[in-house]
Parts: structure tokens; C-alpha cells; sequence
């Protein structure tokens, strides 16, 4: 019996793909009067360390997200050098409630 590995190859490639899911995320000032946000693709998750993945609400912005884990309450950010000065001071960043992307 030989293994048909034209057949199981798509199979394989699908389910992987299918574990991927967003989240959307957010860059909220002290006292809320100015906020961004986005939804942000997991993308495939190969390891423990995660993928990296920038994000630039503005222009003079940018925040690194390390996805990792099997949802997004375990993914991380940081603010990347001295940017976001726009958007200082912060009073939350990070994953929001997906009714925040939507507006």
C-alpha cells in the first residue's frame, strides 16, 4: 500500500492555515481623547518566541507586537525607540474588544 502524499499534502497545508485568528488592537492617550486601532492577523504561530509584527497608527508611530501563544490576551507590545510622541501619554495599549476596531 503506497501513501497518496498528493492527497494528504493539501489537507495538511489547510488545517494549518485554519489556526490563524485577528485581534484587534489599540493605542489609547491618558484620559482617552484620542485612540487607534486595528485588527492584526496571527498569522501561523511556529514556535514558543512568537512572531514579530509592527504596527504605525500614525506616522510618527511605531509599536512592535509579539504574537505568541493561543490567544491574544498572551500577546505583548512595546513602544519601538522614541516614537509615538503624538500619542503621549499612553493610557492603554494592547488587545481591545473587537468592537473598538469597528468604529
Amino acid at each position: 500500500m503506497q501513501l497518496q502524499t498528493s492527497l494528504l499534502l493539501p489537507a495538511i497545508l489547510f488545517a494549518q492555515s485554519s489556526l490563524a485568528y485577528f485581534c484587534c488592537y489599540v493605542i489609547v492617550t491618558n484620559g482617552a481623547n484620542t485612540w487607534k486601532s486595528t485588527m492584526i492577523d496571527s498569522g501561523w504561530i511556529a514556535n514558543e518566541k512568537g512572531n514579530i509584527d509592527y504596527w504605525s497608527p500614525k506616522p510618527d508611530c511605531k509599536i512592535e507586537i509579539t504574537k505568541k501563544g493561543t490567544g491574544c490576551a498572551n500577546w505583548s507590545s512595546r513602544i519601538v525607540d522614541t516614537t509615538c510622541k503624538s500619542l503621549q501619554p499612553v493610557g492603554h495599549m494592547g488587545v481591545a474588544p473587537e468592537w473598538r476596531c469597528r468604529q
